[in-house]
């Protein structure tokens, strides 16, 4: 059985050494609970805007709000000049109460019509999705006289003919309508203070960002002869994050799996799940449809690879060329803002065996609680046993399932070992979940708990806590 050992900061590390203070926590919070470090969302803020200015860029970071739905990282991030970007009306209200001021806030995505109206009202940068939202922000601020802020969201890049995108979007302008998207601009202009485009492409390829890059130069040309001027551009989030202290171990893992969709090796995975792979003639097929959990060039170092690419069409570095351009960059991280500021935590109710002998450890929590769509979760949690060396001091094999009322609900499909057999009461660690695995699905179904947030701060030499809602950085 593969060992997937987790990526664990010092923090987080140091932390849970107060296996008192993490038991205690758990008490009188319930399970399953999230933890959350914002002195780390900081940091990972400092290294992305190091990396702008090594490589000679003026930019902003503009935080994935959908990432997490922690007051603490939005209050955090408001006393430094990090932006946010929201993608909900609520998510607006969220950043503006938590100290964000409309200028350092960017509309994004699927836009209701009183989302619209918030923002513009506010003076919030809106990444306009259509030509048909583009003509709704011209008509709101021709009512409210008011000049809003706009970039235009590009989609279906081309180049050649040849197809950037490998699957179609559900976002953005298509490059087909980019004249009719002009034109509106020019009717609307008195209305519009045009900033720039922006992108953000469902792929983590580094040539399709850079060709889309290569495109949106070419369109802020064409907007130039029609009379604008570009600020931005803003090449959205994407950047990637490592989960794991060892990449051998992902890639035995990975070599397991398939080896178990031909029918090599036992299945050790709940009713034989192959995670989009899957075996035809004796021809393994499919692709792996979940995160890469291990990584080497992540968050500011996948950034510099970007900027650093040499681009054929204009024989440049990327990074010059948007410096040349005059333009500043925006990008906007979420997972990698988030990475190493959260673990979950979870309580053991019971053990006991399935119906074909597997020993199952139920924890106080569900599926939900611990994922990002429904995607598998490939990190091994960390288990604090509340009996040390106990009669039970010996390794096994084991599923953790939750406490829904469902056969769907097992927390973890793939089988792990513990050192050490579960015991009622004792704990499971999961690290690294702050981004997007704490909330993103999150649901009160059969109404149990969802996880409530404490913030895990140092003063001084002392761990201390409080509840998500009640942080500020300051005091």
């Amino acid at each position: 059985m593969i060992i997937l050992q987790p990526k664990i900061s010092e923090e987080i590390q140091e932390f849970l050494q107060e296996k008192k203070m993490v038991r205690s926590l758990v008490q009188a919070f319930g399970s399953p609970l999230n933890l959350v470090f914002p002195h780390q969302i900081s940091e990972n803020l400092k290294k992305f805007q190091a990396t702008m200015a090594h490589e000679g860029v003026r930019g902003k970071v503009y935080f994935a709000h959908k990432t997490s739905q922690s007051q603490a990282f939005i209050r955090t991030l408001a006393i430094s000049d990090a932006c946010i970007d929201v993608a909900s009306e609520r998510e607006l209200k969220n950043a503006l109460s938590c100290g964000m001021e409309g200028k350092r806030i960017e509309a994004t995505g699927p836009k209701s019509p009183e989302f619209l109206l918030l923002a513009v009202m506010h003076g919030v940068l809106i990444s306009v999705d259509s030509v048909f939202e583009l003509q709704q922000v011209v008509e709101l601020a021709q009512k409210l006289g008011k000049k809003v802020a706009v970039l235009l969201r590009m989609s279906g890049f081309d180049k050649s003919g040849e197809e950037i995108l490998k699957k179609e979007s559900r976002f953005g302008i298509a490059v087909q309508e980019f004249e009719r998207a002009i034109e509106v601009l020019s009717d609307g202009k008195s209305f519009l203070d045009f900033q720039g485009l922006a992108f953000h492409l469902d792929s983590i390829e580094v040539k399709e960002k850079v060709r889309a890059i290569e495109q949106c130069l070419e369109l802020i040309q064409r907007l130039r002869t029609a009379g604008f001027e570009s600020r931005f551009l803003n090449i959205g989030g994407g950047f990637k994050v490592n989960y794991l202290e060892k990449q051998e171990q992902w890639i035995e893992f990975m070599s397991q799996l398939k080896e178990m969709t031909m029918g090599q090796r036992e299945n050790s995975i709940w009713h034989n799940q192959t995670f989009g792979l899957r075996s035809e003639k004796g021809v393994l097929r499919g692709s792996f449809n979940s995160y890469q959990f291990f990584e080497t060039q992540v968050a500011e170092k996948y950034l510099a690879e970007i900027l650093n690419f040499h681009s054929e069409k204009y024989g440049q570095r990327i990074a010059d060329l948007i410096a040349e351009n005059l333009l500043e960059l925006i990008i906007e991280p979420g997972r990698a803002m988030a990475d190493q500021c959260g673990i979950t935590v979870a309580k053991v109710n019971f053990i006991k065996k399935s119906s074909k002998g597997n020993l199952l450890v139920g924890v106080g929590m569900k599926r939900s609680d611990l994922s990002f769509l429904d995607q598998e979760f490939f990190v091994d949690p960390i288990h604090i046993s509340l009996v040390e060396n106990s009669a039970s001091n010996h390794s096994a094999e084991v599923f953790i399932v939750g406490n829904l009322c469902l056969e769907t609900d097992v927390i973890l499909k793939r089988k792990i070992v513990v050192k050490q057999i579960p015991a009622l009461g004792d704990l499971f660690v999961f690290v690294n979940t702050a981004g997007y695995s704490m909330d993103f699905n999150s649901t009160a179904s059969i109404q149990q708990n969802i996880a409530p947030k404490i913030v895990i701060h140092k003063l001084g030499e002392e761990f201390c806590f409080v509840l998500d809602e009640n942080y500020y950085p300051t005091l």
